[in-house]
């Protein structure tokens, strides 16, 4: 597998974990109730703030090396 297309997985699980957190809203905005319970059973927005962060602290650097003038940087 390449470089570039394992980046491009972790930017997949980087949307994912950005969907976990419109989740969370969505519940939250739905009711007390249903925001509740699934917080008791899971949080996907304190999991997705978490591995969202994770990912791109791996990707950014993992990204900056392959660049030889920080000014070429995208």
């Amino acid at each position: 597998m390449s470089g570039s297309r394992r980046l491009e997985c972790l930017d997949v699980i980087r949307g994912i974990a950005a969907l976990a957190v419109v989740v969370q809203h969505i519940f939250f905005l739905q009711g007390k109730f249903l925001h509740d319970l699934f917080m008791d059973v899971i949080s996907p927005g304190r999991i997705g703030v978490v591995t969202f962060f994770l990912v791109s602290g791996f990707i950014i650097p993992v990204s900056l090396e392959r660049v030889t003038d920080i000014r070429k940087f995208r």
